[in-house]
């Protein structure tokens, strides 16, 4: 809860009352912009993987069996990338898959990636989405223990992609996993709302 102004808490705590599953809440009194929230998020988590969704986006049904399935079939796999669907704003018109430039090769087909040239050329501009991919906890601790936050503060918009690729070249190995398990909402991107300076220096950063 990055000092939220709503009824966050509320809806935890309902959550709670009506889940089997253990819900672990934490509240930052102030806004901690990005970075230091969703680093925040995998410090508290205990599981040997993590997969960051954004608030914005959505996780059709079956999607995490699915996942599960595929970790389970690749143990210790470092990470691994989902297929994603695009709908509008209001998560009422079905925009359409990602395009080819974002998409691996073969995108129906799920397999193994090996060696960060080959993880790099097919994923990495989709690494810039947050929601796709789910990573060994461990990895990503080591690397963020390594800059600090400070360090990842400098990225600005995409300390993850920063993350995936360190992950990439030091685990070697990488899943694409075809199966559509996430769904991202279109036209509610914050950043398009920065403007002057940031807006360019978020354009440099994509660059």
């Amino acid at each position: 809860d990055n000092a939220s102004t709503d009824a966050t808490r509320d809806v935890v705590n309902d959550l709670r009352a009506r889940i089997r599953s253990t819900v672990r809440y934490f509240r930052f009194e102030q806004d901690m912009r990005g970075v230091r929230n969703f680093m925040n998020v995998v410090e508290m988590a205990g599981a040997e993987y993590c997969w960051l969704v954004g608030s914005d986006d959505l996780v059709p049904p079956g999607a995490i069996a699915r996942i599960l399935l595929a970790l389970s079939q690749h143990p210790g796999v470092p990470a691994l990338s989902v297929n994603k669907l695009n709908f509008d704003r209001l998560l009422e018109e079905f925009l359409g898959p990602d395009h080819d430039l974002v998409l691996p090769s073969h995108p129906a087909q799920s397999r193994m990636l090996t060696g960060l040239g080959e993880i790099a050329h097919n994923l990495a501009l989709g690494f810039t989405f947050m929601s796709g991919h789910v990573f060994q906890r461990h990895r990503w601790q080591a690397i963020v223990a390594e800059l600090g936050f400070e360090g990842l503060r400098t990225f600005r918009h995409f300390p993850h992609t920063y993350i995936f690729l360190r992950i990439a070249r030091d685990g070697g190995r990488w899943y694409w996993l075809a199966d559509y398990c996430i769904i991202q909402r279109l036209d509610n991107f914050s950043i398009l709302e920065e403007s002057g300076r940031l807006l360019s220096a978020y354009a440099e950063e994509v660059t």
